[in-house]
């Protein structure tokens, strides 16, 4: 096992500046992911620290040796990196068992350690099957076991799961996820899908045109965005207009606490209220004592459902607010409701 630290990486391509300074530190044996839309520099990241890319500033270290400062330089076949790219890229005319042993001296290629491997991912049995022969689920399986026969210091996804339907990708991220935790490996997952990121991360950091924040726990991004843009884009959110006043916001669904409110003033400040679909109560017409609502357009999941209501409040026309409730609870389009929020919100001064 081994660690990795990124000090102030930048990267530019011509005049496309696509890292500023980023930092990253991942712990020994810790799965981090680096969650960002397309287009914010988190395959550039994994390049570099692969040795694909060289950094124009910062360092990169991987365990106590500077692979990367600008002028030193060790290349990717000196690193011990295992690297799973989005499609696997498994070789067509290798059976499983060649795949899976590529990168060992050929003496060593059908040995214990790539039974071994080959068992731990579960595809025992099918040692002598083709690519072609695999499920997609399958082929991740087989590209990760390649990416372990070397013993890495580091394993790197790089969307790994983005072309497999979604029952099969969430099966197969949990069982990926259990795999390096059992190698006690130290791995890095970039990935945009936010489902992925906070089921598989022991750690997270969110990429943005750039910029990376600091790792924290996937749930404290959840719970606390540093701003409302990542609030959006950790999920489902209702940015509403509202006001702060003291310790409570006030919006079309009432005075809210604000959480973790520091000093309190007596000024009113204008602000947008981050109140998530899972806080919002959706009660029928004749519940009063809430915000009355109509529903426009109701997507059901199975499990649950999101309800997206327009609040028939004067002052609350312009915004439309999104509830999640049970997938027993269903709503009309057209349904007049009542709406009540519960729980303390976020907010920041507009």
């Amino acid at each position: 096992m081994t660690s990795l630290s990124i000090c102030g990486v930048s990267k530019s391509f011509g005049p496309l500046s696509v890292l500023r300074d980023v930092d990253l530190e991942v712990a020994d044996g810790t799965l981090t992911a680096i969650l960002g839309p397309s287009g914010s520099g988190k395959t550039t990241l994994l390049r570099i620290v692969a040795g694909f890319e060289r950094v124009d500033r910062g360092v990169v270290r991987i365990g106590d040796e500077t692979v990367d400062d600008g002028k030193h330089y060790v290349p990717p076949e000196r690193r011990r990196i295992g690297y799973v790219p989005q499609e696997g890229a498994l070789f067509p005319h290798l059976c499983v068992i060649a795949n899976v042993g590529f990168g060992l001296p050929r003496r060593e290629r059908r040995g214990a350690e790539v039974e071994r491997l080959i068992e731990m991912v579960g595809l025992a049995g099918l040692e002598d099957r083709y690519p072609h022969q695999l499920s997609g689920g399958q082929q991740q399986r087989v590209a990760l076991a390649r990416a372990l026969t070397i013993e890495p210091e580091l394993v790197l996804l790089d969307e790994p799961f983005a072309s497999l339907d979604a029952s099969l990708r969430t099966t197969v991220r949990a069982d990926v996820a259990q795999i390096l935790h059992d190698a006690g490996t130290t791995a890095v997952l970039v990935t945009h899908d936010q489902d992925e990121a906070f089921s598989m991360a022991d750690r997270l950091a969110i990429i943005r045109a750039g910029n990376m924040t600091p790792t924290a726990a996937p749930q404290d991004f959840y719970s606390h965005p540093l701003d409302p843009d990542m609030a959006a884009f950790v999920g489902d959110a209702n940015l509403l207009s509202g006001t702060i006043e003291g310790a409570y916001a006030t919006t079309v669904l009432g005075r809210l606490p604000i959480r973790g409110a520091g000093p309190t003033t007596a000024e009113s400040v204008p602000a947008a209220v981050l109140v998530r679909p899972e806080q919002i109560d959706v009660c029928d017409e004749s519940d009063h004592g809430g915000l009355a609502g109509r529903v426009v357009r109701s997507d059901y999941h199975g499990h649950d459902a999101l309800v997206t209501i327009e609040p028939l409040e004067p002052d609350g026309r312009d915004e439309l607010i999104v509830a999640r409730v049970e997938g027993t609870q269903l709503f009309a389009r057209d349904a007049r409701v009542t709406l009540r929020a519960h729980g303390s919100v976020l907010a920041w001064p507009t």
